[in-house]
């Protein structure tokens, strides 16, 4: 019996609904995200804010382009001021350790947010001083930043692990300085 054979008679024995549930949870469970592969001059900005804070760390902002992470030292509270306001950093170059370590934030990228426009603020960052999430990526032809509520009910599950994995690399950075 050959595989087309084999599948008709699955189908005609009364399976076919096992079969049309076991593909539907398949596809829902399949993980579509491609990770951002960064070269030449594309590169990654990440962060947080919170604007009732004092101290170095209410704005943190780094950068990870193809070999190197650097961190902002200007110290801006990031805007959402249309879909061209980025982030005008002051970057200064962290040790390549601290580099190899965060490097991997690129594999957690999550590619449905390769289809939002820039610009898009999800939620309200840190209006109830809850803090933001500052995100942008020049990656291809693709130039794009959006800005993130920290309360996560505030935007799709699936940028949660994404927004989760800048706030864990932001503590892992702050930890080997």
């Amino acid at each position: 019996m050959n595989r087309s054979d084999f599948l008709s008679k699955f189908l005609r024995s009364g399976n076919k609904w096992m079969f049309l549930l076991f593909i539907g949870f398949f596809i829902s469970h399949c993980d579509y995200s491609t990770p951002v592969v960064l070269k030449g001059d594309e590169f990654l900005v990440f962060g947080h804010f919170y604007g009732e804070c004092i101290g170095e760390s209410c704005v943190e902002i780094f950068r990870l382009t193809p070999d190197l992470l650097e961190e902002d030292i200007n110290n801006l509270y990031p805007t959402a001021n249309g879909e061209n306001a980025f982030y005008d950093g002051n970057y200064v170059p962290l040790s390549d350790s601290i580099y190899q370590q965060v490097k991997s934030i690129t594999k957690r990228f999550p590619s449905d947010l390769h289809n939002v426009d820039s610009g898009v603020v999800f939620g309200h960052p840190d209006d109830h001083d809850q803090g933001g999430v500052y995100v942008e990526i020049k990656n291809k032809k693709i130039h794009r930043y959006w800005l993130f509520d920290q309360d996560k009910s505030q935007y799709p599950e699936y940028f949660h692990d994404f927004v989760d994995a800048v706030n864990e690399y932001i503590t892992l950075i702050n930890s080997q300085q």
